[in-house]
């Protein structure tokens, strides 16, 4: 039996087909700031390069972008760069406007250095639930 064969062999189907869920595979660039906000209808992957000699002790990221449900079960991961040469620092994880983060100990994380990699990743539950699943520490690159 021949290629041509075995595809024409294939069912076909009469109608359309639905595929529920949402990606958006692109990678989202972070302020170099203290405080930034993480929109995850932008993209699915963040990169927060806080690439100076000194990063403030506390640093915010603010979740946003999960409203209407179309993102629901989609993951996302932050890139997180500690370019401070002293001392480790801190992440606070917000919530914007109607949405709750969970995770696992706490909402703020050290943020290791000197010069120090972070991978946090997590999944939108639903429009106003983000589950941060994993906070690893990378490292340097």
């Amino acid at each position: 039996m021949s290629k041509a064969d075995n595809l024409a062999s294939l069912p076909v189907s009469s109608s359309n087909i639905d595929i529920t869920g949402y990606a958006k595979v692109s990678l989202v660039e972070l302020a170099n700031s203290n405080a930034v906000t993480y929109d995850l209808s932008q993209g699915n992957i963040a990169r927060w390069n806080r690439d100076s000699s000194i990063v403030d002790a506390v640093n915010t990221l603010t979740i946003t972008g999960t409203s209407g449900g179309t993102l629901d079960g989609m993951g996302f991961s932050i890139m997180a760069y500690n370019g401070d040469a002293n001392s480790d620092r801190s992440i606070t994880f917000a919530g914007g406007s109607g949405i709750s983060i969970y995770y696992g100990d706490s909402s703020t994380i050290t943020w290791s250095g000197p010069t120090q990699h972070t991978i946090i990743s997590g999944l939108v539950f639903d429009s106003a639930t983000v589950v941060l699943n994993n906070i690893a520490m990378a490292g340097n690159v």
